[in-house]
């Protein structure tokens, strides 16, 4: 299984030392399904932009997810 439609969505600080987070946004194929590993993450749900931007997160999501909503 592939992704489509790879877009580059914004780059920002790192929250901690030194660099950049890059986001990226994909389309995945008609019926696929997205699969976590359960042993790395606690709890996942989907959220609307403008709810996500409600959610605690570090800074540097904060910033991409204020960029999306301003586009």
């Amino acid at each position: 299984l592939s992704m489509e439609e790879i877009e580059f969505i914004c780059e920002t600080p790192y929250d901690f030392g030194t660099g950049t987070v890059q986001f990226f946004r994909a389309k995945l194929p008609e019926g696929a399904r997205l699969l976590l590993q359960e042993e790395e993450i606690e709890e996942s749900r989907w959220f609307a932009l403008a709810q996500a931007a409600e959610l605690e997160a570090f800074p540097a999501t904060k910033s991409c997810i204020r960029f999306l909503l301003q586009r």
